[in-house]
């Protein structure tokens, strides 16, 4: 539920029971903008998915520090049953059809390299398959879905501003990210490093909340929006392209740092003041972000049965379409756990 959680200076903390009409807007945009991004191949020359990066996974994390609850201890259990299950599903779910696929060369597998690497029996592909994704995710740079590297980011994320916040040292946020951003290119095991780039937006998130919501009621946003996209489109030709999934920040190596961060947070400011233009609750609305981590956990599947079945380089326009049929498909699929077993993306029966 995308309510607000208000917390004071001494660690106290009280619920703000209400809908944000602009997070769900906002959120719903930037899961589709990721499945948009990932329908094309990571090339510097395309500008679109290049400018999609600047910001969709910053955002992501600068709405989930705001919407953060702290209950007064580190929730190990919880954030262990709301998030690393769903990501064990959604990987398990993964592996198993395409290793399917590797096995059988359906599709475009055939001239895969992979299928030349897992290619084989069905369990000579599963052994092979399952290896080579458990070394890439302790090395943090393959995994079985990969766009599930987010989660496992904001698990992170989640626990150490519990431990901020228990230890009533918000400050040392700010010292630790700014000393491991520093060191994080020489580490990225089980994805750290990501973890560790992404805390800034987190913590940004949850300590200017209440200015962040005061986006919403600007006079003018549509003028903020586009204010915010030429900044953000002129940092994108000076900065080029930057990924979180890769831990680059930028054309200029650990020198384009501060542009990747400012990048970060005007691309933050121009989704929302954009979004803030409908100021209005919609229970469909409601209902799809909140199937955000089954969008999340579920796209790279369905990109890749789209991508080997039907057609491998889509138009702009055929992108637009087919990333809303993925997107409905996964929120159809997420009322289906909802219904059967919550509990594979976090949730129990109420």
């Amino acid at each position: 539920m995308t309510s607000i959680i208000s917390t004071s200076r001494n660690g106290d903390f009280k619920v703000i029971s209400k809908r944000i009409p602009m997070l769900d807007y906002a959120r719903l945009l930037t899961a589709f903008l990721v499945i948009y991004g990932h329908l094309f191949p990571y090339e510097p020359n395309n500008y679109v998915r290049v400018f999609i990066y600047q910001f969709h996974m910053p955002l992501f994390f600068v709405i989930s520090g705001m919407l953060h609850k702290y209950n007064g201890s580190v929730q190990w259990y919880k954030y262990v049953r709301t998030i690393l299950v769903p990501v064990v599903f959604f990987a398990f779910l993964f592996f198993i059809v395409t290793g399917l696929l590797y096995s059988y060369s359906y599709g475009n597998y055939k001239e895969s390299v992979l299928n030349e690497i897992f290619g084989g029996s069905l369990w000579k592909t599963y052994i092979s398959y399952f290896v080579f994704s458990i070394k890439g995710m302790g090395k943090g740079t393959v995994m079985l879905d990969g766009p599930c590297w987010f989660l496992i980011a904001l698990f992170y994320c989640k626990i150490f501003m519990d431990v901020c916040i228990l230890k009533k040292r918000i400050g040392i946020l700010a010292l630790a990210v700014l000393f491991f951003v520093l060191c994080m290119h020489v580490h990225r095991y089980l994805f750290m490093a990501n973890s560790v780039m992404a805390m800034p937006f987190y913590g940004l998130g949850y300590v200017y909340k209440d200015k962040l919501l005061a986006v919403a009621k600007i006079k003018h946003p549509l003028v903020l929006s586009l204010f915010t996209f030429c900044i953000a489109l002129l940092i994108m030709l000076i900065n080029g392209s930057v990924s979180m999934w890769a831990v680059s920040f930028g054309a200029f190596g650990n020198f384009s740092i501060p542009l990747f961060y400012m990048q970060g947070f005007v691309g933050t400011l121009m989704i929302l003041s954009l979004c803030s233009i409908i100021n209005k609750s919609y229970s469909i609305v409601t209902k799809c972000a909140n199937s955000l981590i089954s969008i999340l956990g579920l796209q790279a599947l369905f990109i890749f049965l789209s991508d080997n079945f039907l057609k491998v380089e889509w138009t702009y326009l055929e992108a637009i379409l087919i990333s809303s049929v993925i997107m409905l498909l996964c929120i159809g699929c997420n009322e289906i756990i909802i219904r059967y077993c919550p509990i594979l993306i976090g949730k129990f029966k109420k």
